[in-house]
């Protein structure tokens, strides 16, 4: 990692600050190390799955992507966080003539109770939906982004392994959650078939070769995070069909499980215990907590916690928000990476974000007389945590390129994380260069790719028939 080096009056406090942070630097042979253990997981991966390894390297069973000659109305619907989309794209020759979307909140209830009563309610939507289009009486093919760990068994058909972020639906691990779907919507009597079942990172990908053929890999960093690419199937084996390029779904939000001991052990901070211990699914997901917009936050108040309570920081808290649970959302940090870490060179300390910042989750801050010292600590903290998400990212998605035989490739990358971070391309871009020196890579926004990509491949499969 690469940050300008903490500098403040009282040099011992200097010392006293790096050192409590000191676990959230990665320097470059804990790289090299997560690296390697990337690679070696990746492998047992495809050939054994999750019985020996933590990512679980699952097939999509997507072998192509749009030819141009696709036409018609297609639908998709986007499940994978509190908000849901429904969505109608038209296509003539390949490109979008009209896209038509409606967002739907997931109510906790909902998100937390029986799987039966969330396909009814996903079903509801779609009928709203095309009742508001006049649309009740076409018949229309639906791909459904579902994001979440699947074991895919074709197509149209996958299993959920677990739930993650805020669902926690019982009765649906380990059901064909597409035959789910079509019970409910077959319950509604619409005239709906859901042809294709994929997670946002193959939908993302899908979508980004609409606009670049040299697309090879979908990401997505927001408030989870996960990767997909093009796998050669010499590699693996557990695919029967013939020799062709396949989109693999590492499902890598979960490499490094059960987290403590787990193979990226030597990469945990005390911060990182403590997100994962207060998280919905303690000891899973160990990488996405390092990079998922729903933690990055946490781990940043964990760490400002510890510096106020060794009297490093003296921030105004009245309302002691600093040791209460997710009131520092990751949003605080992408507005005080704005500052673009400038905090050896602050000249007037109130007209940065991160004095904004601190005074919109504190409060005033007009009575602390160590505010100059407390905002270049808080950009420090941020800036560490953020260039620690950019590294791991890049490092886990360069693998994945080096793995394919084109120089020239596209990271189609959807998600707030690196949407709204005013740093996070520039320093993924840098690490990028770093661990796939042969390879041309460009990153690519690809907004809303998981809508539009679960569309297309509707658009595919039924063309392809």
């Amino acid at each position: 990692m690469e940050l300008p080096t903490l500098v403040l009056e009282n040099a011992e406090k200097t010392g006293k600050v790096v050192d409590i942070l000191s676990d959230l630097i990665v320097g470059s042979n804990r790289a090299e190390r997560v690296k390697e253990v990337f690679r070696e997981e990746v492998e047992l991966g495809l050939q054994f799955g999750l019985e020996k390894s933590s990512v679980q390297m699952e097939t999509t069973y997507v072998t192509q992507l749009l030819r141009g000659n696709e036409a018609g109305k297609f639908l998709a619907l986007d499940l994978g966080s509190t908000n849901f989309r429904v969505l109608l794209v038209k296509l003539s020759e390949g490109k979008i003539t009209e896209e038509l979307v409606r967002h739907f909140e997931v109510s906790t209830e909902t998100r937390t109770g029986p799987g039966s009563n969330l396909f009814s309610f996903l079903a509801d939507c779609i009928r709203i939906f095309l009742e508001d289009l006049n649309l009740l009486n076409e018949q229309l093919n639906l791909g459904f982004t579902f994001s979440f760990p699947m074991s895919q068994e074709g197509l149209a058909a996958a299993r959920l392994v677990s739930w993650t972020k805020s669902f926690n639906c019982p009765g649906v691990e380990g059901e064909e959650v597409v035959g789910l779907l079509q019970s409910a919507i077959d319950s509604k009597n619409l005239q709906v078939k859901v042809v294709a079942i994929l997670n946002d990172t193959t939908g993302t990908l899908v979508a980004g070769s609409y606009v670049d053929p040299n697309c090879t890999v979908g990401l997505i960093m927001g408030s989870g995070h996960n990767g997909c690419y093009f796998e050669s199937s010499d590699n693996i084996v557990r695919w029967s069909g013939g020799k062709q390029w396949v989109i693999v779904d590492p499902e890598f939000g979960a490499f490094g499980d059960p987290g403590k001991g787990g193979v990226l052990d030597f990469l945990r901070s005390e911060f990182d215990n403590k997100v994962d211990e207060a998280s919905l699914l303690t000891g899973k997901y160990t990488f996405e907590k390092y990079i998922g917009g729903n933690f990055l936050g946490e781990i940043a108040r964990y760490a400002l916690e510890k510096l106020q309570t060794e009297g490093l920081l003296h921030l105004e808290d009245l309302q002691h928000l600093i040791s209460k649970e997710n009131s520092f959302p990751s949003k605080f940090i992408t507005d005080i990476e704005k500052d673009k870490r400038s905090y050896n060179l602050i000249e007037d300390c109130s007209t940065t974000q991160t004095f904004k910042a601190i005074a919109e989750w504190l409060g005033d801050q007009s009575k602390n007389d160590n505010i100059e010292d407390d905002i270049k600590i808080v950009q420090y903290v941020c800036a560490a945590i953020s260039e620690r998400c950019a590294l791991l990212a890049s490092l886990c998605v360069a693998e994945l390129c080096n793995r394919n035989v084109k120089v020239e490739q596209t990271v189609a990358v959807d998600g707030s994380v690196f949407k709204h971070h005013p740093l996070m391309k520039e320093r993924m871009a840098h690490f990028m260069s770093k661990f796939a020196p042969s390879k041309k890579i460009t990153l690519s926004l690809a907004e809303d790719g998981s809508g539009k990509g679960a569309a297309f491949l509707a658009a595919i499969v039924t063309h392809g028939v």
